[in-house]
């Protein structure tokens, strides 16, 4: 019967977690049969020895004990003791194992409860734990049934039980090993009953976890819970006739005649039972045009309750992509119930499945119609139990999309990627596009060349909040660079990178692409449009003519960075999660050696020596760009004079950004390379880290012209002997947050210029 089965799998799972050793292909044609009630002894007198014996159990719905124990202390044989079912056609089939302690120093005693739900034949090996030991010493084998004291251990004796009767319920417990409590009920019509097991564990904890179990009158398994809890409510929807409960220990391996329960069954309420449980019955819902929109309502009131509603599309015109926005909460219920929906075409497709944890925002989502009309379910979450109604609520709104972008043959993937023109301002070159429904993904691209090096700019934003989290991916032969909105609903989306595109060689022709789409592919938006914008800017030759700026100024661009005495390199740590390298200048600052760079003045007076550096221009090229530049502090080279061993320098830092101002909040940052490998992390008060910075304060565009530190201000900038060694000055963007949107700025509007001094004391290694 199926109700065997479902006993004998629930029940063998729990054995062959015990199981260890056996060897179900050895030879059992001289086993020994047992006898209900009887004891035999036997002994492991060789190595590799296993003993067999036989049994047939035809005593249904019972407990079977198999014992073996010895008298021996201290025994050298680990005894292993193996269960085995033999099916009709003589195949063993391995269902417990147990075995004595190893190495313990006292006798053994085993005892494995077999459940017997349909007449078998047994084989029961005896054998060492590992095969390696043999004894003389005798160990003694028994078995009988498992009796208890109530008399309700089969469905033939179950005690019955009468619906809706507040005093039919029955009080029982666990009162043995094997323990099981059968009871009846008769459903009298069709339609949900609510089977509540109230349980009251002893105060001092027990080991007995209750599983309960509800079979029909066939003895077909219909559903079941386990575990412990103070409640377990079964909800079933039921056919007229005669029903069973078996409540147990889970694993039928502990008992507690102090932890108590009561069982009661009752009929449920339920607005339908079974009446739109698959897609053949499902509910038609109406559409409601003025809000263009199927709305329904409902809950899930019992075990396996699904519903199922017809969403009739055939009908609707739609002019562009028709997508359908999907809502779905609880309705305010606030429990934890965890529901799934799933939508599907009319051949079946299926075009959603998402789980919604009941007291969550609304879940809204939008997808793009299939095939003909439509079929939205709604059910329990896998593994989430109906033990009371989950209301929901659910619409659906028909949205007739126009999204230039998907006219044609679309730009749904790479192969059919849009062009987009370089366009150098916000007034100019937009591009209109939706990510219109869940997964839509929108490819553009740029070509170009790779004569030169250049950047390319990136652009995307809206015009008010959006249900899709955008995002932008820039790509060639494999991922360059990714920027997103995490949440698009807080306010409009603005979204833009740049990359630098260097020379190449051969030189060619180079096309780069552009991947908008929801952040985690999983949202979308057919009311919002985005207007994407992407450029291509060379990168100046020299620093542009300003009266106001320093003369004289080097100018490090990034043909400069890419030219680098060594090609040296320092990789910054920004966090955890993100390390960048740059490419760092050694030659400009260097000044302490017979040669020191083109540009660098020194002049002595009172016992100092002043270093002055040349005025250094440049910009930050593109998101993310850096600046970096090589200083070696020791003690000042002097030619034909020892080198000092105490001295110390003043530092100042002179920052100018002249014009109007820039966009980009230049600010500068001097690294000790503390380890002398050039690797930093971008924190001030680490031995690796910053210990020195300035620079533009906030967003506002203004002129900017900083001396670090300010004359007459007390403050003191310096480095003595005991930090001697490499130091890094960066020139790069503050990326300040606003709103949790960063603006990471870059561009060639105005330059910065930054100038080093340093004023050397000798015979002093501090001020």
């Amino acid at each position: 019967m199926k109700r065997s089965r479902a006993l004998i799998w629930g029940f063998c799972l729990v054995l062959l977690s015990a199981c260890s050793g056996g060897d179900p292909e050895g030879d059992a044609s001289g086993a020994k049969t047992l006898s209900l009630g009887s004891e035999v002894s036997g002994a492991i007198a060789e190595v590799g020895e296993v003993d067999w014996y036989r049994y047939r159990a035809v005593e249904a719905n019972n407990v079977l004990q198999v014992r073996c124990s010895s008298n021996t202390f201290r025994p050298d044989v680990d005894l292993l003791v193996t269960a085995y079912e033999v099916d009709g056609e003589g195949n063993r089939v391995r269902i417990y194992g147990d075995h004595a302690p190893e190495g313990s120093q006292l006798p053994a005693d085993l005892a494995l409860n077999l459940y017997i739900d349909t007449p078998k034949d047994l084989l029961i090996a005896v054998r060492d734990l590992l095969d390696d030991e043999a004894s003389e010493h005798p160990y003694y084998l028994s078995l009988d049934y498992l009796q208890g004291g109530d008399g309700d251990e089969n469905f033939a004796s179950a005690s019955f039980l009468a619906v809706d009767d507040p005093g039919s319920g029955y009080d029982g417990n666990i009162g043995h090993v094997g323990d099981v409590d059968c009871y009846t009920f008769v459903a009298g019509a069709d339609g949900v009953y609510a089977v509540t097991v109230d349980y009251t564990p002893f105060a001092g904890g027990t080991d007995v976890d209750l599983k309960i179990e509800i079979y029909d009158g066939d003895g077909a398994l219909v559903m079941s819970d386990y575990g412990q809890k103070s409640k377990y409510r079964l909800l079933p929807c039921l056919a007229a006739g005669d029903y069973y409960v078996l409540i147990e220990d889970f694993g039928r391996d502990d008992y507690d005649t102090s932890s108590n329960y009561h069982i009661a069954v009752q009929t449920a309420a339920a607005a339908e039972a079974g009446a739109d449980d698959n897609r053949g019955e499902a509910t038609v819902l109406s559409f409601d045009a003025a809000l263009q929109s199927y709305l329904g309502s409902g809950a899930l009131e019992y075990a396996g309750d699904q519903d199922w509603y017809h969403l009739p599309l055939a009908g609707i015109p739609a002019s562009g992509l028709q997508v359908l926005e999907i809502s779905f909460d609880d309705g305010g219920a606030g429990s934890a119930f965890r529901y799934q929906i799933q939508l599907e075409d009319v051949f079946g497709e299926v075009l959603l499945v998402h789980d919604y944890l009941g007291g969550s925002a609304t879940y809204r989502t939008e997808i793009l119609a299939g095939g003909g009309d439509h079929f939205l379910s709604v059910q329990s979450a896998e593994g989430q139990a109906v033990e009371a109604a989950a209301p929901y609520e659910l619409s659906v709104q028909v949205l007739d999309v126009d999204d230039p972008a998907e006219a044609g043959a679309g730009n749904d993937s790479i192969n059919t990627a849009q062009a987009l023109a370089p366009a150098s301002t916000p007034e100019n070159g937009w591009t209109e596009a939706k990510i219109a429904y869940r997964g839509d993904d929108d490819w553009y691209y740029l070509d170009t060349d790779n004569g030169n090096p250049r950047v390319l700019e990136m652009f995307m934003e809206t015009e008010e909040p959006s249900l899709a989290d955008y995002a932008v991916s820039i790509l060639r032969d494999d991922l360059i660079e990714k920027v997103y909105d995490s949440n698009g609903e807080d306010g409009p989306t603005e979204l833009k990178t740049s990359i630098l595109l260097p020379a190449g060689s051969p030189v060619g022709p180079v096309t780069y692409f552009f991947k908008v789409s929801d952040a985690q592919g999983d949202e979308g938006d057919g009311l919002v449009p985005y207007y994407i914008r992407g450029n291509l800017v060379d990168i100046p030759s020299a620093l542009p003519a300003d009266p106001g700026a320093p003369a004289g100024a080097v100018y490090y661009d990034e043909a400069s960075e890419g030219s680098n005495p060594g090609d040296a390199h320092v990789r910054l740590e920004h966090n955890s999660l993100l390390q960048k390298e740059y490419a760092v200048n050694t030659a400009l600052l260097d000044f302490n050696g017979p040669n020191p760079s083109p540009g660098i003045t020194r002049s002595a007076a009172g016992g100092l020596t002043t270093i002055a550096f040349p005025w250094i221009g440049g910009y930050i090229d593109y998101q993310g760009d850096q600046d970096w530049f090589e200083l070696d502090l020791g003690p000042l080279y002097q030619q034909g004079v020892p080198a000092d061993s105490d001295w110390y320098y003043d530092l100042q830092v002179e920052l100018y950004v002249g014009g109007a101002g820039s966009p980009v909040e230049y600010v500068w940052k001097v690294y000790r390379d503390h380890n002398d490998n050039r690797i930093l992390v971008d924190r001030a008060g680490d031995s690796d880290g910053f210990f020195a910075s300035a620079g533009d304060s906030d967003t506002a565009v203004a002129p900017l012209n900083l001396f670090t530190p300010a004359a007459g201000s007390g403050d003191q900038f310096w480095v003595g002997d005991a930090w001697e060694g490499k130091f890094y000055l960066s020139l790069g963007d503050f990326n300040f947050v606003d709103a949790g949107r960063p603006d990471d700025d870059w561009g060639y509007e105005v330059p910065y210029y930054c100038r080093l001094t340093l004023v050397y004391h000798p015979g002093v290694s501090h001020p």
